[in-house]
């Protein structure tokens, strides 16, 4: 292939990977444009003996293929799923589960060499317009409902999930905040003080959108920075922003009416031992979804219920509870690492803790802060909702653990 033409392929992957970043956010069906997009290049490049050749003689590379085992585990549980349409279905869902395992473990390093940052450029200014979009589709139903609930939790989030706008918002942030600090080049005071507005923005959407597991995440970002400061012996700015936090967070809670309301309930349910069964608050039919996953996981440990049958045994079992709230909302187990064991049992569970764990120590021991930052937040939302049955869950996690695994190795053996 000659250079005229290689080059042309790098600026087309280039626009496509900035294509997805924005669009991650922004709204799935493009992502998922992008995506066939980007494997068609991939494909009409061709050069398959020299990519393949790169992953047997790179064994960074094999690694970042064994990211895409999940998958096949959840299509061999597909084999004896009795519900093969949701099987087919979830299977469907998680493509990219295995698609950017090949996608990166195959692609030349020289596509993106050096354009680490326009890509997450692309993401932050993803992160921009979807805000700046549902904040005007806000305001435009305000005008004529006069309610202030239009700006808050899914009213706001009208196409997205609140949770994972959210969580894409907490990563947003921890990128600028990496950049108004990163040592490897001075920002100037322009930069910054754009970056530091934007945080600003970014949190108080967060705020608004009520997420707890958002909220959550952007406290431990926070506190994070603080560390940061302090560590850097800049203790004054450290001690600023210690009371900015403090005082932001409390404004939150006490006048922004639904975050403030949506925390305290969550709070008496943990606090109470008694629960409605037909209860429709979140973190009520959370503790009942959790333990009928477990109920369900411990008749099912070895090989779990199959890739296509696992919400529909927790339905059975909230029938039989008589957990009608949830059985009416037809809920998913809100946790993916309780999803997967009920699905596809213990070697499923224990490859999706692998593939976290694994790269996360990685990148802890070549200080890749974005990577363990993106990692934690990944690990910890699963926590709170099945990712892997959405698209824009599995995109955001395979597409960027993908890409900053891609970059840390490649980091590695240019300082080898």
């Amino acid at each position: 292939m000659n250079k005229q033409l290689e080059n042309i392929y790098k600026k087309i992957y280039l626009f496509l990977f900035g294509l997805l970043a924005f669009s991650i956010s922004f709204y799935d069906r493009f992502a998922a444009i992008a995506i066939v997009l980007i494997m068609f290049t991939w494909l009409i490049e061709g050069k398959f003996k020299e990519k393949f050749r790169c992953v047997k003689e790179n064994k960074f590379r094999q690694y970042i293929l064994y990211f895409g085992a999940i998958y096949l585990i959840y299509l061999i549980g597909a084999l004896y799923s009795k519900n093969q349409y949701y099987a087919y279905s979830d299977l469907q869902t998680m493509l990219s589960l295995v698609i950017f395992p090949l996608l990166f473990a195959t692609i030349d390093e020289q596509i993106l060499n050096q354009k680490k940052d326009k890509i997450l450029f692309y993401y932050i200014i993803g992160c921009v317009v979807t805000t700046v979009v549902l904040l005007i589709h806000s305001f435009t139903n305000f005008l004529e409902s006069a309610s202030m609930d239009e700006f808050f939790y899914g009213k706001l989030s009208w196409y997205h999930h609140a949770s994972y706008l959210a969580m894409f918002l907490v990563f947003a942030i921890g990128i600028l905040f990496f950049q108004i600090y990163r040592t490897d080049q001075k920002q100037s005071k322009k930069y910054q003080t754009l970056s530091s507005l934007l945080i600003i923005y970014f949190s108080s959407f967060v705020m608004l959108l009520s997420s707890k597991a958002g909220i959550i995440s952007l406290l431990i970002i926070f506190l994070c920075h603080i560390v940061y400061l302090t560590f850097s012996k800049k203790y004054i700015v450290s001690i600023s922003m210690l009371l900015i936090y403090s005082l932001s967070l409390w404004g939150s809670t006490t006048f922004l009416s639904v975050s403030s309301k949506r925390l305290s309930v969550a709070q008496q349910a943990i606090e109470s031992e008694d629960f409605d069964k037909s209860s429709t608050e979140s973190t009520i039919e959370r503790i009942l979804i959790y333990r009928s996953a477990l109920s369900i996981i411990k008749e099912n440990v070895l090989f779990g219920v199959g890739t296509g049958d696992a919400n529909n045994e927790l339905l059975k079992f909230y029938k039989n509870s008589g957990y009608s709230g949830a059985l009416d909302s037809k809920l998913n187990a809100h946790n993916q690492y309780l999803q997967t064991f009920i699905a596809i049992g213990l070697v499923g569970f224990l490859v999706l803790i692998a593939m976290l764990l694994i790269p996360f120590i990685q990148a802890i021991k070549q200080r890749e802060a974005l990577y363990v930052l993106l990692l934690f937040l990944i690990s910890f939302n699963l926590l709170f909702e099945s990712m892997f049955e959405r698209q824009a869950g599995v995109v955001f996690y395979s597409f960027f653990n993908g890409f900053f695994f891609f970059y840390m190795n490649n980091k590695k053996i240019a300082d080898d």
